[in-house]
């Protein structure tokens, strides 16, 4: 019989989540794009109707325009915070085995 490299089950399950990151990420850039595109900045577009429009709106700031008025603090936010999902992506990789439910 096979045995299954414990190690090597993790290894695909964190490339897993890691593909499924990078995907949604290409999604989600891939309609904002088609957004901009096709609708014109406050036009409603009756996407389901009854049940679900679609407008396209810009957010100056970070979630709900948190710091539209101060872009120094923004940028500083934003640089800040690529180091540390890289730091936590590295830190759930690398938890010891009997932490899976962590990672």
């Amino acid at each position: 019989m096979l045995k299954r490299n414990k190690e090597s089950v993790d290894n695909k399950f964190f490339l897993v989540c890691l593909l499924a990151f990078f995907i949604c990420v290409v999604i989600d850039l891939v309609t904002k794009g088609l957004a901009e595109f096709f609708i014109e900045e406050h036009e409603v577009i009756k996407f389901i109707p009854w049940f679900m429009n679609l407008t396209l709106e810009y957010n100056s700031g970070m979630a709900f325009s948190w710091l539209s008025d101060n872009p120094l603090a923004m940028d500083i936010i934003t640089w800040l915070t690529v180091p540390v999902m890289i730091a936590l992506l590295v830190g759930a990789y690398w938890l010891p085995k009997q932490y899976n439910p962590h990672r």
